[in-house]
């Protein structure tokens, strides 16, 4: 039985595995090129988050930018942990993709560039990028989208949907439960 690392590892990879499957198989994918660049940057901050996650808890990752087809399900895996500069320029592209490609604002659930700036100048903070972490978080308090609330009790309330909240993700505090 895997223990709470080993299920994070797990299941960050399994993230990462679908998100390279959309990734790749978008390029084959006909449909209006604004809209597919859209769904491929949700996909490429999903993977782009994770592998920074990863990064920060394990330190020694692996890098895979492959998907998992039935073609290649049994090839031989080398496990080698990658070099942390190439898992950061990943990062950092996928990232830099979604910004271009993303609106300011966006459904619940769904990233919008402030927060993919968010984690994007956590990135360049991790790297010591001082000037490119402010530029980040600079764009997003001048969007003139975001701002702080002044009462503190409008933060954590059933409107999670507001000024100062950069990715909301549904729920309702009323119905309860562990949100699974």
């Amino acid at each position: 039985m895997l223990g709470w690392s080993g299920i994070v590892w797990t299941q960050a990879y399994q993230i990462i595995d679908r998100a390279n499957a959309i990734i790749i198989n978008a390029r084959d994918v006909e449909m209006d090129q604004t809209e597919k660049n859209k769904l491929v940057a949700q996909a490429r901050v999903i993977r782009g988050e994770t592998y920074f996650n990863l990064l920060r808890q394990y330190d020694n990752i692996l890098l895979d930018t492959i998907a998992t087809t039935s073609e290649n399900v049994f090839d031989e895996v080398v496990y080698q942990p990658a070099n942390a500069a190439d898992v950061y320029n990943l990062i950092d592209a996928d990232l830099d993709f979604a910004i271009q490609h993303l609106d300011w604002e966006s459904d619940y659930g769904k990233y919008g560039q402030a927060a993919v700036r968010h984690v994007r100048g956590q990135s360049a903070m991790w790297q010591g990028d001082w000037a490119e972490a402010a530029a980040q978080f600079d764009a997003i308090i001048n969007s003139g989208i975001y701002s702080l609330l002044t009462n503190p009790e409008d933060v954590f309330g059933q409107n999670a949907n507001h000024a100062e909240a950069l990715l909301v993700s549904p729920r309702d505090e009323a119905l309860g439960g562990d949100e699974t």
